[in-house]
C-alpha cells in the first residue's frame, strides 16, 4: 500500500495530509484521495502502469496509463511538490518524473557547497557552459538532456564532482495553454450559413473531457455538475445542433447568454434528453413541455 501525489507543502508523511493523491492498494486496486478523503476507484493496475496527476488550465486532472479518469473540484494552490506515503515495507515510487513547460533556461541550486562553488553544464553529456548557475538554449530539441557538475568550494581540500539530475527536453504537440478557433462573422441578411465546429472554453470545462467538439462526462454520477460551454457565439438567425449517440443517459444542452454554471438550472433554452428515451424542453430550470 501505498499513496504518491501533489501537495503545496509537506506537513508530514501521512497519507491525509497529500492534498492530491493515487492511491495503489495492495490488492491491485487504484484509488483517488485528497487531503485523505475518498474520490473513488479506478479498476485495477498492473506492474509498469504509468500514474499521472497534471495541473491543466488550474483544474487537477488523474491519468492512469493515459487516460483520464477524474477531475478535481479542488483549486490548486501553485506550485505543488511531489508528496510521498508509504505503508508497506519494500513499496517503492519508481521512475518519478516532473514535467513543466519551459522555455529552454535551466538553474541550478545547491546548499552546503561553500561559497563560490562552480558548475558545469552538459548537454547529451558533451561540456557546453561553466561557473554559472544558469543555462540557456534556445535550440534544444526533443530528446535533448541538460545536466549539470557541481565542484564545491571547499578551499582546495576536496575536488569531487556531484552530479545533478537529468532533464530532458520532450516536445508535446499542443501546449494546454493555447485556445484557438476561427469564427464567420454573423450577418443579418444572406444565402450562406457558415456551420462551425463547436470548440469549448477549456476553463468551463467540469467533470467531462472534451475532444474536438463532443463532451462526455466521466465522474460523479446522478448530479447535475458536468459541463461546458462554447468559444463559438449565436447571433440573430443562427443556431445550435447536436447529435445523440447514446439514448440512456440524462443531459441537457441549449443557449445562455453567459456560463453560470454546470447546472441545468442555469441554461436560458434547452433540450433535456431523459435516460429514458424521452425528450422535454427547459427553460432556464422550468419544465416547458
Amino acid at each position: 500500500d501505498r499513496m504518491a501525489g501533489l501537495s503545496t507543502t509537506n506537513v508530514n508523511s501521512n497519507f491525509n495530509t497529500i492534498q492530491y493523491a493515487w492511491y495503489l492498494r495492495s490488492n491491485g486496486t487504484c484509488e483517488i484521495y485528497e487531503s485523505g478523503n475518498f474520490r473513488g476507484s479506478f479498476s485495477t493496475y498492473t506492474a509498469n502502469s504509468i500514474f499521472r496527476i497534471a495541473v491543466e488550465a488550474g483544474v487537477v486532472k488523474y491519468f492512469l496509463n493515459g487516460t483520464l479518469v477524474y477531475s478535481s473540484a479542488i483549486a490548486p494552490i501553485l506550485p505543488l511538490i511531489v508528496d510521498v506515503s508509504i505503508n508497506s515495507v519494500l513499496g517503492t515510487i519508481s521512475n518519478a518524473l516532473v514535467s513543466n513547460l519551459s522555455n529552454s533556461t535551466f538553474t541550478a541550486f545547491s546548499s552546503g557547497a561553500g561559497a563560490n562553488p562552480s558548475y558545469q553544464w552538459l548537454l547529451n553529456g558533451s561540456n557546453v557552459g561553466t561557473n554559472s548557475n544558469t543555462y540557456s538554449n534556445p535550440f534544444l530539441t526533443s530528446g535533448d538532456v541538460v545536466s549539470c557538475l557541481l565542484t564545491p568550494d571547499f578551499g582546495g581540500c576536496s575536488t569531487t564532482n556531484y552530479p545533478s539530475n537529468a532533464i530532458t527536453t520532450v516536445q508535446v504537440g499542443t501546449p494546454a495553454s493555447i485556445e484557438f478557433i476561427i469564427q464567420g462573422t454573423p450577418a443579418t441578411t444572406g444565402c450562406n450559413v457558415a456551420k462551425e465546429d463547436v470548440r469549448w472554453l477549456t476553463s468551463s470545462l467540469l467533470n467531462v473531457t472534451a475532444t474536438n467538439n463532443s463532451l462526455m462526462k466521466i465522474q460523479s454520477n446522478g448530479n447535475w455538475n458536468g459541463g461546458a460551454a462554447s468559444r463559438n457565439l449565436i447571433a440573430n438567425n443562427g443556431s445550435f445542433e447536436f447529435r445523440v449517440s447514446e439514448v440512456n443517459t440524462d443531459r441537457m444542452a441549449g443557449l445562455s447568454t453567459t456560463n453560470v454554471n454546470s447546472n441545468f438550472n442555469t441554461i436560458q433554452y434547452a433540450w433535456y434528453l431523459r435516460s429514458n428515451g424521452t425528450c422535454e424542453i427547459y427553460e432556464s430550470g422550468n419544465f416547458r413541455g
